[in-house]
C-alpha cells in the first residue's frame, strides 16, 4: 500500500503502480475512541486481483504518404492502447528517432514533436525548407509496467515537388440579370478553374468595401467553379469575387460583377404607315413585362406630346388605343407615348418608357375622280388604251 489516509467520509487507499499480475489480501480497521478509550472497532478484509497488462500496441495511425511542396508541417497520428498507463495526462513514454532502414532522411532534428489530447498521440514534423524527396522517421512508446513492454512504427512520406499551377481560365466577367426571373450564370461564361493538385476547394468573399453576394447565389462546386441557378430579389450592382483553393494551397481568384435590374417592357401593335384623310384611323397596343402595378390597370400610359392636333390616346386593361382624327392635313405627323409601371419610385422619380410613333395622311382615292383628256392627235386605239392605263396607275399610287 503506497498510503491510508483518513478523510471526511471514510478512508482512502492507493495502491502502487506495477503491481505484478497476482492476487493481494489487505485489512481495512476503523477504530472509534472516546479520549484513550477504544469504545468500538471494526475490520474489514478485501482482495485486489491485478490482471497481466494487456500488450502495448498501436491500434490506429494516419501517416499521409505525401505532403505537398509548400506545406509547412508534416502531420501523423497514433492512437496507443495496452501495457501499463502512467498516473497523468500523458499515459505513455514516446519518442522519435532515425529509421535504420535506409527508406528515406530523417526530417530533421525535432526537439518535442508529440502532442497528446483524448488518447490520440500527434507527431508534428516541421517540413519547412525540406528539398523534395523520400523522408523517414521512427516513434515509438513504452509503458509504465515492469518489465516495460514498448511498441514503434516506421514512417516514411515524400515531399513532392512543385504542382501543376492552378489556372482560372476567366479573369472576370459581368452579367446582367433580369428581377424575379431566373439567372444561370453558368450560361454566361462562369469561372472555370483548372490545373492545381487535389480537389479543388470554392468560396465567394466580399474583400473591398461595397461588395456584396446576391442572395441565394451558390458555387457549383461539380462543374468547375460555375455558378448555380439563382433568382434575383433586389435591383443593384453586385460585386464579389470567387476564390478557388487545390490541395497545395494555390489560390486563384476572379472578380464577378452582377447587374440586376428590372424586367423591360415590351408593347406590341403600330399604327398603320399612312392614314385616310376622310377615314382617321384607330390602333390598339399591348403592353407586357417590366413590373405592373398590383391594382388597376397593370400600366399607366399617357400621351406625352404629338403633332398631330386631336390625337387621343385611351388606356386599356392590356395597354392602350390611339385615335387619330378625321380631317387631318396631308404630311407627316409624329407623337410620343410615355408607359410607367409599378417599379418602386428611385430618388424621387417614377421609371417612365418612352416610345416615339410616326405615320402619314393621305387623300383617300376614288374611282370616280376625273382622269386625263386624250390630246389633240391621232392616235390608234392601242395607243390611247396604254395612255389610259398609265395614267390611271399613277393616279391610284399618289
Amino acid at each position: 500500500v503506497l498510503n491510508g489516509e483518513s478523510v471526511d467520509s471514510g478512508t482512502s487507499v492507493q495502491f502502487n503502480s506495477g503491481l505484478a499480475a497476482g492476487r493481494y489480501n489487505f485489512d481495512v480497521r476503523v477504530t472509534d475512541t472516546v479520549g484513550p478509550t477504544v469504545v468500538a472497532t471494526d475490520t474489514r478484509s478485501y482482495t485486489l486481483v491485478v490482471d497481466a497488462p494487456l500488450p502495448l500496441a498501436i491500434t490506429a495511425s494516419d501517416t499521409p504518404a505525401s505532403i505537398l511542396y509548400n506545406a509547412q508541417d508534416y502531420i501523423a497520428t497514433f492512437d496507443v492502447s495496452g501495457g501499463v498507463q502512467s498516473i497523468g495526462t500523458d499515459p505513455y513514454g514516446e519518442s522519435i528517432g532515425v529509421c535504420e532502414a535506409d527508406l528515406g532522411a530523417y526530417p530533421n532534428s525535432q526537439d518535442n514533436p508529440f502532442s497528446y489530447e483524448n488518447g490520440t498521440y500527434t507527431v508534428t514534423i516541421d517540413a519547412n525548407g525540406l528539398a523534395s524527396g523520400n523522408y523517414c522517421f521512427e516513434v515509438g512508446f513504452v509503458d509504465a509496467g515492469s518489465p516495460q513492454q514498448s511498441v514503434s512504427q516506421i514512417v516514411t512520406f515524400t515531399k513532392e515537388a512543385s504542382p501543376v499551377p492552378l489556372v482560372v481560365s476567366s479573369p472576370g466577367f459581368g452579367v446582367g440579370a433580369t428581377l424575379g426571373v431566373a439567372q444561370d450564370l453558368d450560361d454566361a461564361g462562369g469561372v472555370n478553374v483548372t490545373g492545381g493538385v487535389g480537389s479543388i476547394t470554392y468560396s465567394l468573399g466580399t474583400p473591398f468595401a461595397g461588395d456584396a453576394v446576391p442572395p441565394g447565389l451558390t458555387i457549383d462546386t461539380s462543374n468547375g467553379g460555375y455558378f448555380s441557378v439563382f433568382t434575383p430579389t433586389q435591383v443593384r450592382n453586385y460585386s464579389f469575387t470567387l476564390f478557388a483553393t487545390d490541395e497545395a494551397n494555390q489560390r486563384v481568384e476572379a472578380r464577378v460583377q452582377v447587374f440586376v435590374n428590372f424586367p423591360s417592357m415590351d408593347v406590341a401593335g403600330d399604327l398603320p404607315p399612312e392614314v385616310l384623310q376622310e377615314a382617321g384611323d384607330v390602333a390598339e397596343f399591348q403592353i407586357s413585362g417590366g413590373v405592373p402595378f398590383e391594382t388597376g390597370n397593370p400600366y399607366d400610359p399617357r400621351l406625352i406630346s404629338s403633332s398631330a392636333e386631336g390625337l387621343y390616346l385611351e388606356p386599356t386593361a392590356t395597354g392602350f388605343k390611339i385615335y387619330v382624327p378625321v380631317g387631318l392635313a396631308l404630311g407627316r405627323y409624329n407623337f410620343v407615348v410615355g408607359i410607367k409601371d409599378g417599379r418602386p419610385v428611385v430618388d424621387g422619380e417614377q421609371f417612365e418608357q418612352r416610345l416615339d410613333y410616326s405615320f402619314r395622311v393621305v387623300n383617300q382615292f376614288s374611282p370616280t375622280e376625273p382622269v386625263m383628256t386624250p390630246a389633240p392627235g391621232v392616235l390608234s386605239d392601242a395607243t390611247l388604251s396604254q395612255a389610259y392605263s398609265k395614267q390611271f396607275v399613277a393616279t391610284f399610287l399618289q
